[in-house]
């Protein structure tokens, strides 16, 4: 039986999911390490006393799945929010 075809329906520009690596790439950065480290940056830090800061330094993100399967996505428009908020002048 052969399989039948799904169309896809046109996503807009700005509605766009990206991989860590395509948002790397989105951003200027070398690698998706940089997003990684910003994501998890929010941790418990000692020079707080070992409490979190909920300081979110990196830009949003969507989390599909848990465990070692997850998968870490970007919405363009999140990106080009965070970019616009961190201009400087």
């Amino acid at each position: 039986m052969a399989k039948a075809k799904v169309a896809r329906a046109a996503i807009p520009q700005d509605q766009e999911i990206l991989s860590e690596k395509q948002a790397a790439h989105y951003l200027g950065l070398k690698s998706g390490k940089t997003l990684y480290g910003w994501r998890t940056e929010d941790g418990p830090r000692p020079e707080d006393g070992g409490k979190p800061t909920c300081e979110r330094v990196g830009p949003i993100y969507v989390r599909f799945g848990a465990g070692k399967r997850r998968a870490i996505r970007y919405r363009k428009a999140d990106l080009a929010a965070w970019v616009a908020a961190h201009a400087v002048g």
